[in-house]
């Protein structure tokens, strides 16, 4: 189950609980200064950090979301969206599947196998699975 704003995780069995805070103003600047492309111009930041509320991982797989379908242009010093109509990911789900979808055919359907195993699986069990593709 994935805890909602403001809400805290329970994991199923008992162990260490930590509780993460969304990423301030100021803190979420500096994440999207950070990284590797050139920084985004202000509005599109502000598009992100709102849309990402405060989430560090989804405003990182946002950009890359873009970089990778030609949506950013990152040729001057800011980078760009490359027309008004560019429309931001809804959700981190969105980016997960839409980078899976553009994975090739075989790996795609590799990964689709893989994702029913859970998180630790035997390969071999993933083999026997993939074995029975035509």
């Amino acid at each position: 189950m994935v805890p909602g704003p403001g809400r805290r995780y329970q994991p199923a069995s008992p162990g260490l609980s930590i509780e993460l805070s969304p990423l301030e103003g100021p803190d979420q600047r500096e994440l999207l200064e950070s990284l590797p492309s050139p920084a985004p111009f202000r509005g599109l930041r502000r598009a992100i950090r709102e849309r990402a509320e405060g989430n560090p991982f989804f405003m990182e797989q946002m950009l890359n979301y873009l970089m990778d379908r030609g949506l950013l242009d990152c040729t001057g010093e800011r980078a760009e969206l490359t027309s008004r109509a560019v429309e931001l990911p809804g959700s981190i789900l969105e980016v997960i599947i839409s980078r899976v979808d553009a994975l090739e055919e075989e790996i795609r359907q590799t990964v689709k196998r893989a994702s029913v195993l859970g998180r630790s699986f035997n390969t071999r069990v993933l083999s026997g699975m993939l074995s029975g593709i035509p």
